[in-house]
């Protein structure tokens, strides 16, 4: 509670994309997105804690019976920078704005398949 400040990586070496193309999980081309920001509790009034804790327990049942003693609470990421590791040259810095805004309807790698995604009204932005 003292320093909220958190950061996030994801990489393909999470799928088998990487391991499909021989990439070594360091290797740059086996992409990294790396997000920084500040860990805020979401108010339990909103719509957009219900999306929270529903999409957490959806895909983890079992803390829907969790002590409520244990004080779990909802909460987000406020991005502050966002930095993509995707090939050689070195990471490439992400604008904020151009994130949030980006249609990526025709831009998903069909080598890569997507569980689920989900969209929210996010506060804030």
């Amino acid at each position: 509670m003292a320093d909220n400040r958190v950061t996030i990586m994801a990489t393909l070496a999470e799928t088998s994309y990487c391991e499909s193309k021989s990439f070594d999980p360091q290797d740059p081309r086996c992409a990294k997105v790396i997000s920084t920001g500040r860990l805020v509790t979401v108010n339990n009034d909103t719509k957009e804690y219900q999306f929270g804790k529903d999409a957490l327990f959806s895909r983890h049942p079992s803390m829907k019976d969790w002590p409520t003693d244990h004080d779990f609470y909802v909460a987000k990421v406020i991005f502050e920078q966002i930095d993509v590791l995707d090939y050689f040259g070195g990471i490439k810095h992400v604008n904020i704005t151009d994130y949030f805004n980006a249609n990526i309807t025709n831009l998903i790698n069909q080598d890569v398949k997507f569980n689920s995604v989900s969209v929210v009204e996010i506060e804030n932005y």
